[in-house]
This record gives C-alpha cells, structure tokens and sequence, in this order.
C-alpha cells in the first residue's frame, strides 16, 4: 500500500512537471520566436514549391544546395522554373525528401544533392523549425519508440528557456548571413556574397566507413514515390571541397559503390564531378561561395540530360 501511494506521488510530479514545462512552450514560444530564423526559410520554399505548377526543376538536399547553385541561371538555361528546397543537412534525411515528395506534380524534373552519409536529425535545430513551421513536424519520421518524441520536446523546452534568456539579455539579433530573408526568391542563399569565409575549410571533416543501405533504401523509396506521381528523378554528389576529399576519398570511393549499386535512378556525373579547390568555398566543405556557386552550376547544367538543356 505504501508503494503504491510512493508511485501515486511519482506520476502526479511527473505530470505536473509535464504541464508546467507544456504551458511554458504555449505561453513562452510566441514571445520568443523567431520568424527571421534560418530554417523559417522552409516556409517560403514550400510556397514557392505549392505555388508554380507547371515545368519544374526541383532541387532537394541540404545547404550544399542552398550555397551552391544558382537558380536563375539554371532556369535561363533549361527553360524550366527552378525550386532551390535545400536548406540545412542537420535536418536530416527525411525531412527534405518527405517535404519535397509532398509538394511534387506531374511532369517535375527533380535533382537530389545528398551531403555525404546524411542521416539523422539533429532535434534541436528540428525543434527550431517545427516552431517556426509546426506543419514541417509531418516531414519528420520520428519513431515514439525511440523516444524521438520525448528529445524532441526536450529541446523544444530548452529552446524556450535559451530564447527567453538571451531575450532579456541581448535583445533579438539574427545572424547577418544565415537567416530567412538571406535567400532569393528561387531558394539560393545570397547573403554571403562578398563576405569573407573561413580561412580553412574541411580540416577536420573524417568520415568513417559506413553501410549506407538502409539511408539508400529510404533515398529510392523517395525516388519511386515520385515516379508515381510523375516526376523523373536524377542523382549528383554534393559539392565538396578539394582537401576534404582527398582525405576522405577511400571511404566516399565505397560509399559511391553502393550508390552505384543500390540506388534506384540515374547518376549523374560522378562523387569528382563537384570536387572545387578549397578558395571556392565559404565556410565549410559544402558551402560554396558566389564563384564557385557560378562555377558548380555551370557544371551542373552541362551534365543534365540534353533534352533538359535548351
């Protein structure tokens, strides 16, 4: 009996701190929130993506995509209206396929841009965007049984507790390059245009050898889907810079054989195809800066299929 009211104690706790940290988000969020915010960016993408109906060329990845391509020139030189969905490789893996695949039509022509061994979400820059965007919380597969839910209200209310905290302290600052309002209206990040980068780029960027297949399996099941709803789908590495590869070049060498393999659509070019000198970069080893996003996309455009090309 003395247990059990011991265990009654215990879940009246735990559910009052359950309501107090569930009131603090519905009450703090609004105060605090951001729509300035990198990730809010998603929003006008998914605008743009629901918005133009007719001869698309989608572009789906992460911020390789974001700092790589020029969309205005790609669409001069296709004919096509282009759609830049990259945003942020933190993100993860489904969200930018299942937030692409949702907004898809008949006729789309998509090029996915994986960064390299992309996989899981970072929950607190998915807390981030899901308060900015609650409707992105359906691009992410979470699983309850991993507990995805419980870290994804963790952060949330760790969210509100830092925002509130450098609020009061600081005031509202958004990052000068890497916010909403940093992109053109096709979804390419300008704002770091003729600003300095970093002065290294991929020194510490090791990848280890990785059975990529299950990652592969979701990429084809993306790739059928779209298919279905009429959509061709072609593949091409991220950029990367060139010190980056050449230290990583065993492990991206095998990881491009099981895409070879594995991967349900065509390939176009090879894991060298983005390969730039290091000077053409940012601020890291996906990050292009304007030369090199001209230099990318001209690359780009000579590789897609010649009926794509006018």
């Amino acid at each position: 009996m003395k247990g059990f009211k011991i265990m009654k104690v215990g879940i009246t706790v735990v559910g009052l701190c359950f309501l107090s940290t569930y009131l603090m988000i519905l009450f703090v969020a609004p105060t605090v929130r951001d729509n300035q915010v990198y990730v809010a960016a998603s929003i006008d993408k998914e605008s743009r993506l629901e918005e133009i109906h007719n001869n698309r060329l989608v572009f789906v990845g992460g911020s390789n995509l974001a700092l790589g391509i020029n969309s205005e020139k790609m669409a001069s030189s296709t004919g096509r209206a282009v759609i830049n969905m990259g945003l942020h490789a933190g993100l993860g893996l489904s969200f930018p396929l299942n937030e692409a695949l949702f907004g898809l039509k008949k006729g789309d022509v998509v090029v996915l841009s994986i960064e390299y061994f992309l996989s899981e979400t970072n929950f607190k820059l998915a807390a981030q965007l899901i308060d900015v965007n609650p409707e992105a919380l359906d691009f992410f597969s979470l699983s309850p049984s991993n507990g995805d839910l419980i870290r994804l209200y963790i952060q949330s209310v760790q969210r509100c507790i830092s925002a509130l905290f450098y609020r009061l302290i600081s005031g509202e600052k958004s990052d000068p390059i890497y916010n909403r309002y940093g992109f053109s209206k096709e979804g390419d990040l300008t704002s770091h245009f003729g600003k300095p980068g970093s002065e290294k780029i991929g020194d510490n960027t090791v990848f280890t050898n990785k059975d990529y297949s299950s990652e592969i399996s979701k990429i084809n099941d993306f790739i059928v889907s779209a298919n279905k709803k009429g959509a061709i789908v072609f593949f091409t590495y991220p950029s990367f810079s060139k010190s980056a590869y050449m230290k990583n070049i065993e492990v991206i060498s095998k990881l491009s054989s099981q895409y070879n393999a594995q991967l349900k659509c065509p390939i176009l070019g090879n894991a060298q195809t983005f390969v730039l000198s290091d000077r053409y970069f940012f601020d890291t080893t996906y990050h292009l800066d304007s030369l090199g996003i001209q230099k990318r996309t001209g690359v780009m455009i000579s590789i897609l299929p010649s009926h794509l090309r006018r």
